[in-house]
């Protein structure tokens, strides 16, 4: 009877994890069904965009977006998780809500310093260049990016505030009102308009509104308090020795990422490739977006473990409802890849292999965020850097070795290949951690 008892108990527990009020189940299926309706409004007007602008008007609106990122991700550095990590793990207190906001103006300063200075190389210096990513930066581009790069930064921020004070719902609201604004506004100005840049413009101020909005919904929710920075010099300090390498391990995967598609730029048919692989990245987030979720939501409830065998424990059934997930929908986008990327016309269609690859890809993208999270959960955030670093390394060499020959096909499977090695990485990491502790 004991035994049976024990047995029973222990599916209780199981379940309620997934189920119970306030449990990780309930946090992920919020924070899924946010993701997935802002993915989905994402997926819309990114497939309205592609429609209407064509493909090579897309390949300059992606490559807009893909720099916006990566100076978003100099910005941002890698504080987001390790505030949703810091603000998890401690009770609520002035002391936390202050340090929150030290850390949103340490980011919002970074993110304009960054812009001024890539505004003034673009349009100040003389280059004479024929690469077709400066002329569309130069001019007005680059304050495009800018402030599409400032809105993306700060949202990341407040986003990870809320996330760690286990607000999901907020969480939820603010990801949706953002996928909304963003790509609503740049599909209805590429309707109108027909030029990326416009359509740029509009996602980057609609970026910067929502962002505003989480800013003020923080400071009413009293998760930002004044602060004086000598009383925060040592949570700071040690907050930004975890977030600087950590950065710079996120840097480098959106320089690998920017990178892949500056190469494509340089082929003859360029910005119509890179307009083809932008759709297939869309599309592949399909494949990603429930595990990605799962893997946000996991952080702050693994984080809580009151002992290392249970955060353990946790992690691992995460995984294998995340990566079950994400095989499931990649098996559906390969086999309809050449359908869906009929429905675009030819500029699309003779690429329906890259959205098929990009789909496999999916599957390495969402077990490495799986993994990554995790273990930011379990608090080896050394792993996770290095496995930063071992992805934007991976990629940066397969993207210079596939590309220039193949084009839009090497794109993918450099982020299959590269995503894949830094899972591969991750998971050897664990295990060993989980096996010297035993």
């Amino acid at each position: 009877m004991t035994g049976e008892t024990s047995g029973r108990t222990s599916v209780r527990t199981r379940v309620g994890t997934w189920t119970a009020k306030g449990s990780l189940g309930r946090a992920s299926a919020l924070t899924a069904v946010g993701s997935g309706a802002g993915r989905a409004v994402g997926l819309v007007s990114a497939l309205g965009g592609a429609a209407v602008l064509g493909s090579a008007q897309y390949g300059a609106f992606t490559f807009l977006a893909t720099t916006a990122t990566l100076v978003s991700s100099l910005g941002v550095l890698g504080f987001g998780p390790l505030v949703t990590r810091a603000v998890a793990s401690r009770s609520p207190t002035p002391r936390v809500d202050q340090l929150a906001a030290a850390v949103l103006c340490i980011v919002t300063a970074l993110l304009l310093v960054v812009g001024l200075c890539l505004a003034a190389v673009v349009n100040i210096a003389d280059l004479d260049t024929s690469w077709p990513g400066y002329r569309l930066l130069h001019g007005t581009g680059v304050g495009t990016v800018v402030v599409w790069a400032t809105g993306a930064g700060l949202s990341a921020i407040v986003t990870a505030v809320i996330t760690g004070h286990r607000r999901f719902v907020p969480a939820t609201m603010l990801t949706l009102a953002r996928s909304v604004a963003v790509g609503g506004s740049a599909f209805v100005t590429s309707v109108t308009t027909g030029r990326a840049t416009d359509a740029a413009t509009a996602a980057g101020v609609a970026e910067l509104l929502v962002a505003a909005a989480g800013v003020a919904l923080l400071r009413r929710e009293r998760y930002l308090q004044p602060f004086q920075w000598r009383s925060l010099v040592a949570p700071v300090a040690s907050l930004t020795r975890g977030a600087v390498p950590a950065g710079a391990a996120s840097l480098s995967i959106q320089a690998a990422i920017w990178f892949t598609e500056s190469l494509l730029l340089l082929r003859p048919d360029g910005l119509s490739e890179n307009g083809a692989f932008g759709l297939a990245s869309r599309l592949s987030l399909l494949v990603s977006f429930l595990p990605v979720a799962l893997a946000t939501a996991s952080v702050s409830f693994v984080s809580r473990q009151p002992d290392a065998a249970q955060a353990r424990a946790l992690a691992k059934r995460i995984i294998m409802v995340g990566f079950g997930a994400s095989l499931v929908a990649m098996v559906m986008l390969v086999g309809t890849a050449a359908h869906l990327n009929g429905l675009f016309g030819t500029g699309y269609s003779e690429h329906a292999s890259t959205t098929a690859l990009m789909g496999v890809a999916g599957l390495a993208v969402s077990a490495n965020a799986l993994l990554g999270n995790t273990a930011v959960g379990l608090g080896r955030v050394r792993d996770w850097v290095a496995s930063d670093i071992v992805l934007a390394a991976s990629m940066t060499i397969a993207a210079y070795v596939l590309i220039p020959p193949t084009g839009p096909d090497g794109a993918a499977i450099t982020h299959l290949l590269s995503y894949g090695i830094s899972a591969g990485y991750l998971t050897l990491r664990l295990w060993t951690a989980a096996r010297a502790s035993t």
